[in-house]
């Protein structure tokens, strides 16, 4: 994961670092950075066998808030729209197209759905730390300020 993390901030930083230097020769840089798109390239690159690409995309479609993996066309009209005159202002800008996925990431915004997320999608510390979250909101006792002013009043 260490190369993939690596190579994928090293291009958002080149999008906006080159987008900044060439502003002023009126020239645009952006990029798109999806997720798991559905596609075969998980099987063509040996990552996995023939017949788990589904049980892939279904597995991974459940650690993404939006319940589904993005397809190569979304993707495509993303980088069109980019490329498009109603982007002509846009500079700099990396569009994620993931489904809220990065959203959910460590450095994010915690996200506590689907009770235990798939440790293969996610890193096992953060899989760990979310599934603790998850199980101690059950386990939390109401302070005297959320039980209500009634109760509050009778403990005093």
């Amino acid at each position: 994961m260490i190369g993939y993390c690596m190579s994928k901030a090293g291009l958002e930083m080149l999008t906006k670092t080159s987008a900044l230097e060439l502003a002023p020769l009126g020239i645009r840089v952006n990029c798109v950075s999806p997720s798991v798109v559905d596609t075969n390239m998980y099987r063509y690159c040996g990552l996995i066998g023939s017949g788990e690409n589904d049980q892939f995309m279904q597995r991974a479609a459940q650690n993404i808030p939006l319940q589904r993996v993005a397809r190569v066309e979304e993707v495509a009209k993303a980088i069109i729209f980019l490329c498009s005159e109603k982007a002509r202002r846009i500079t700099g800008h990396v569009l994620k197209v993931d489904g809220g996925k990065t959203l959910t990431q460590a450095g994010f915004i915690p996200w506590y759905g689907m009770d235990v997320m798939s440790r293969r999608f996610e890193p096992d510390f953060m899989t760990k730390v979310n599934y603790w979250m998850s199980q101690a909101k059950k386990k939390v006792i109401k302070t005297r300020a959320d039980r209500g002013t009634d109760e509050w009043i009778a403990d005093v």
